[in-house]
């Protein structure tokens, strides 16, 4: 039994369309992603820069800004733990 040319044509095409429907598919629900991973490069490289200008104008040591930054969140953590507060 033999297929004519015209059933291979539209068997070949609906093969192609459905791979590309995929193909698109796949491609739209990644995008939002993309984008969003491209927000968080923007944020970071932010954060960094202004984290290292403040740091860079501090008289006190990095040693020094560090130890006082530890001693902030365990004070910020010993009042969330406590319950009576």
């Amino acid at each position: 039994m033999t297929i004519s040319y015209t059933a291979r044509f539209w068997i070949f095409l609906f093969l192609i369309t459905d791979y590309l429907m995929r193909k698109i598919l796949l491609l739209t629900a990644l995008l939002p992603l993309f984008s969003q991973l491209m927000g968080c490069t923007a944020t970071t490289v932010t954060s960094t820069a202004g984290g290292a200008a403040v740091a860079a104008s501090d008289q006190r040591s990095f040693g020094t800004q560090l130890d006082d930054e530890i001693i902030e969140l365990n004070a910020s953590n010993a009042i969330y733990q406590d319950q009576r507060l």
